[in-house]
């Protein structure tokens, strides 16, 4: 599970790492697919290629989390419960 943002940057964190780990061709897959489909929506999951992680992974599920807001806490905390529910929902259809 990647911990994305709206553009599947792979720039640093745990998304760097993994992005590392998958090879360039991730990233420019995810650079392909937000060409073809634009940015991606807080909560929601895409389901990419492991690239060179395959040996141990099917796939990768990049979800977009919330940024917190300190003005409306309450929406970022429902946001991210959103983030983690359609993560697991994707996961079990995959």
């Amino acid at each position: 599970m990647n911990a994305a943002n709206s553009t599947l940057s792979h720039y640093g964190g745990i998304a760097g790492v993994i992005s590392k780990a998958a090879g360039p061709k991730l990233q420019t897959h995810c650079d392909d697919l937000i060409k073809q489909q634009g940015h991606r929506a807080v909560s929601t999951c895409t389901i990419t290629n492991p690239f060179n992680l395959l040996r141990k992974f099917r796939y990768i599920a990049h979800v977009v989390g919330p940024i917190f807001n300190e003005n409306n806490p309450k929406q970022s905390v429902f946001e991210l419960k959103e983030a983690v529910i359609t993560l697991l929902q994707t996961c079990e259809a995959e």
